[in-house]
This record gives C-alpha cells, structure tokens and sequence, in this order.
C-alpha cells in the first residue's frame, strides 16, 4: 500500500483539488484508491458522496476522519493507494502530524505561485525531510507564461523537488470536482497535465497498475 499526504499550512494551496484529480487518475488507471478527508471542511468528503452517485465512474473511497485518528484509520486500509487531505494549519496537530508523515511514501505540499504561498510552505519540506521521508512539491493554479510560475519553481527547489506538471488555473477542473469528477475523466483543460502528474507520481511511487 501506497500512502500520499497531502499537507500544507494555510488554506486556498490547493490541497484538495490536488487530492481529487489525483484519487481520480489513480482509479481511472486501475488502482483500489482510498481518500482519507481528515480537513473538517469536508471539501474531499463532499466531492466523494457526489462521485459515489455516478456508478459509471471508477470507484474511489472516501472517509471523513478526524486528524487524530487517521493513523490509526491507515493500518486499517489494505488499498493500492491511500491519499490523505489534510487541513490547514496542521501544524496545531503534532502527533498526528507526525504520525502522518511516518506513514507516507510521499508527501505533496502544493502550493499556488504567490509569493506568500512559496515562502510560507518551503519549511514543510525541511520537516518532512528531518523524519527521513520524501516530499516534493506541486504548483496548483498556475495562470500560462506568467513569471511568478519559474521564480516560485526555483525558490521551492532549494528544499525539495517541485514536480514538473504544475495544475493550471482551470474553470474545467472546477466543473470536474462539481461533478465527483477528476480533469482526466472528464477532459479539458487541465486534462493532459493532470494525466502527466499522475504519471510523476506513478514513478515515482514505482506504482504499476493495480497492485500493492
């Protein structure tokens, strides 16, 4: 079993639209996928009630936990894939936050190509790294041949890898998660990207298809 957290410390970064479009292309690709929704927003919990209801999509599990007991709710799951959302600030919860990053195979801190996202999620990485686990990093809602994009890309790599598929700022991935849909299920703009960053996940997880 595979477990991506996806984590961050402040709100609008992205981290469930990242969670989503990436459940999605993991069960469009043949994965058993589980999505822990431990954010009391609910955000990834709503979208999976809604994508429950459309039996012609690939199925995804959604659980809405609370943070402190996804740990323990993650050595109960048996799936290909586990990605856990994460709420803001989780910083507040240190056990679990901890427990969290022991757990995965990767962490996915997004972050949108602001200057106060980058600066304000770089230092996740370096805790993620002092308890010897990967962390790379995602740029979400990135707006075509803007400048902000390359200077947020060579500021996060100083502490991590910043992945090369980067979510574009897409009304079509919002129509999508309105749906219980991901991009690369319903098409659009987005599509092709979100289909490439699943294939930089896939690797780097060395995932093949349907197997633990």
């Amino acid at each position: 079993m595979n477990i991506i957290t996806v984590l961050g410390p402040k709100g609008g970064g992205g981290k469930s639209t990242c969670a989503r479009n990436i459940a999605a292309a993991a069960a469009q690709s043949g994965l058993s996928v589980t999505a822990l929704d431990t954010d009391p927003q609910g955000t990834l919990a709503r979208w999976g009630v809604t994508r429950k209801a459309n039996a012609d999509l690939p199925v995804v599990t959604v659980q809405h936990i609370a943070i402190a007991t996804a740990p323990e709710a993650l050595r109960k799951l048996a799936s290909d894939l586990v990605i856990v959302d994460t709420p803001t600030a989780i910083e507040e919860h240190p056990e679990a936050f901890k427990a969290l990053v022991l757990a995965s195979s990767l962490v996915l801190i997004p972050a949108r190509p602001s200057l106060d996202d980058v600066v304000s999620v770089a230092p996740f990485a370096q805790v993620v790294h002092d308890l010897k686990r990967d962390a790379v990093f995602i740029l979400n809602a990135v707006k075509p041949r803007v400048a902000e994009t390359d200077g947020a890309r060579r500021h996060l790599s100083a502490y991590a890898d910043v992945l090369s598929a980067a979510l574009p700022d897409s009304v079509d991935i919002q129509r999508a998660m309105a749906q219980g849909e991901g991009i690369t299920e319903r098409g659009g703009r987005g599509a092709d990207i979100a289909n490439a960053l699943w294939a930089e996940l896939r690797r780097r997880l060395r995932l093949s298809g349907g197997q633990s």
